[in-house]
């Protein structure tokens, strides 16, 4: 298994109806589980996709947030 972070946390959550429904109740419970820190999960929430590639976001997740987020 991926050592949890932002990416594995995305593919889940386009991925995983449960995962998704977790992170509609509560991101910063998700956030810990996969150890975003506060500035991922800001720009996550704000969905700032240029602020996530500087915290390390993968290309293949560019185009999904770009336009599904």
């Amino acid at each position: 298994m991926s050592k949890p972070n932002i990416d594995v946390l995305l593919d889940g959550l386009f991925s995983n109806s449960q995962l998704q429904r977790e992170w509609e109740l509560n991101p910063t419970e998700v956030a810990k589980r996969y150890e975003l820190t506060e500035s991922q999960l800001t720009a996550l929430l704000d969905g700032d996709v240029d602020a996530l590639l500087s915290e390390g976001l993968a290309e293949r997740h560019v185009q999904q947030m770009r336009v599904s987020w």
